[in-house]
């Protein structure tokens, strides 16, 4: 009789334990689907906040540049153009897609990055960068080598302009 009785406990928790993971089990549904509701408003909030800045760096940004390079110096329209390049660059999926792509870079080779890709030449980034001409080249060096074009023939604005 001993041994049925145990048989019956171990019964009864084996039947306890069951339950109580189907209601875990439950639970956990519950809160993936809580998640996945979440998550996805999370996504449009986001959508609709990069929706706002492009748009509001379109209507009130890029008009006031336009409108400082009617009336500024050489030197002034060349950082305003550049400014104004930057600003697009940033607003397209070029800035997100460079620093995924090698987030090592440090700010300032992002900037000859984006200076590159603009077109401008060593020259004329040294220039606006107000450093030499040596270290410019010392940059594009070295964002070649982190991205790992140091040694192969590929043209560096042409890869920088390849990922948009």
């Amino acid at each position: 009789m001993g041994r049925t009785t145990e048989q019956k406990h171990a019964e009864q928790a084996l039947l306890e334990r069951e339950e109580q993971l189907k209601n875990q089990n439950q639970l956990l549904k519950e809160k993936n689907i809580a998640l996945r509701e979440l998550m996805s408003q999370l996504m449009m909030e986001k959508k609709s906040l990069e929706e706002r800045v492009l748009d509001n760096v379109d209507k009130f940004i890029l008009p006031l540049l336009d409108k400082m390079k009617n009336r500024g110096s050489q030197i002034d329209i060349g950082y305003i153009t550049l400014l104004e390049d930057t600003l697009k660059q940033l607003t397209s999926a070029f800035g997100s897609n460079l620093t995924r792509r090698m987030p090592r870079l440090t700010p300032r080779e992002n900037e000859i990055c984006n200076m590159i890709r603009s077109g401008l030449t060593s020259k004329e980034i040294a220039a606006i960068l107000n450093i030499s001409y040596r270290s410019v080249e010392t940059y594009r060096n070295y964002i070649r080598k982190k991205l790992g074009i140091l040694n192969e023939k590929v043209n560096l604005a042409t890869f920088l302009t390849t990922l948009k």
